[in-house]
């Protein structure tokens, strides 16, 4: 089984991201980074999507865009149910 690491990803609420085309962005180079745009009514889902990209990529996890959603929909309505806050 392989070491985790600990994984160091800045994270940014910006008004627009790509003039306003995106609603977040996860970056690995030249900085780790992942971008959430603030105009985003659904943040908190768009963060947890971010963040699985970026699971994915440090832990070389192969999912598409459609499982990540799947995900990230899953993660959300736990969070949700349990009446957790992520911000």
């Amino acid at each position: 089984m392989s070491r985790f690491y600990v994984i160091n990803y800045k994270i940014k609420y910006e008004k627009e991201i790509d003039q306003g085309k995106l609603l977040g962005e996860c970056t690995f180079y030249p900085k780790k980074e992942i971008r959430v745009s603030t105009s985003d009514k659904n943040m908190e889902s768009t963060l947890i999507h971010e963040i699985i990209h970026a699971f994915a990529y440090e832990y070389d996890i192969p999912l598409s865009e459609k499982k990540v959603l799947r995900l990230e929909r899953a993660i959300f309505r736990l969070l949700k149910k349990n009446n957790w806050k992520l911000s």
